[in-house]
């Protein structure tokens, strides 16, 4: 399975493909507009997970709460 990757999502063990960084962000910043998010909110989002995803320098899979904080 080279290219995958198990994982938990709310208790549901499923197979996932791996998304890069930028493929998940973008996943993300559509699920804000789509949920009513103002184009200036998302503007924001993009931005700050940006610059945080360039200062950890990991797959996003690889960051864990005691790390972000």
């Amino acid at each position: 399975m080279a290219g995958r990757k198990v994982v938990a999502v709310q208790g549901i063990e499923t197979v996932a493909v791996r998304f890069s960084n930028e493929e998940l962000l973008v996943i993300f910043l559509s699920a804000k507009k789509v949920e009513g998010c103002s184009d200036r909110t998302v503007r924001y989002y993009r931005l700050t997970l940006q610059k945080a995803l360039e200062q950890l320098k990991k797959h996003l899979t690889h960051i864990f709460s005691k790390q972000a904080g």
